[in-house]
């Protein structure tokens, strides 16, 4: 992309105002990473993108990567994975520093479990087509360590401070994934903030 289009992309999307023309290049340039097709071509600012198929602020926690927490579906709880999914696969967060649900464990432990959807059919979208809530059906989990067998993608994640293995309905193995970058996803409906609430880790504090 030549300079002076550039320029004109900035100008033209971004104002002609305050922030600088480096911090405008700067948004600009991210939204055209993200979803340069829509930002060309509708009427989307250079501080909004397309989380899940919707036009959220740069912020929003649809926008961040990772998928919903069940309990924040509507209908659904922590207690089990919604219709029409089955547990996938499950990780270890080993130094979580929240103050949610296992925020009372001494090994600072919080599991989380992959829901996904058996068949691999739906769109992706923000939880409850909502970009307060992280993303529903759109990522495939990483890990296949449980007896579920599912093709599509994630449609939520379960909390539990017990490692997964050793719940026999769970159909997972015991052995243990130690996986930190969600350490600091949390969820009202677990006790913790809205969205990230909680520090990043890398070691056990209590």
């Amino acid at each position: 992309m030549s300079v002076a289009l550039l320029d004109r992309i900035v100008d033209t999307l971004a104002g002609h105002g305050t922030p600088s023309r480096f911090a405008r290049i700067a948004t600009t340039g991210a939204a055209l990473t993200i979803a340069p097709i829509k930002f060309l071509t509708q009427r989307v600012s250079a501080s909004e993108t397309i989380c899940g198929g919707q036009t959220c602020s740069a912020g929003a926690c649809c926008c961040d990567g990772f998928t919903v927490f069940c309990c924040q579906l509507v209908g659904e709880s922590n207690a089990g994975c919604p219709s029409g999914t089955t547990i996938n696969g499950w990780w270890r967060c080993s130094c979580y520093q929240g103050s949610g649900l296992c925020s009372d464990q001494p090994t600072c432990q919080r599991f989380y479990l992959d829901c996904s959807n058996i068949n691999d059919t739906g769109s992706c979208t923000c939880g409850r087509s909502n970009c307060a809530y992280r993303l529903y059906n759109c990522n495939y989990t990483p890990y296949r360590n449980c007896s579920g067998v599912a093709a599509g993608r994630v449609i939520c994640r379960l909390i539990t401070c017990t490692n997964p293995g050793f719940i026999a309905c769970t159909g997972c193995t015991t052995t243990i994934i130690n996986d930190n970058t969600t350490c600091d996803n949390e969820a009202p409906c677990l006790g913790g903030q809205s969205c990230t609430g909680s520090p990043k880790c890398t070691t056990c504090v209590r």
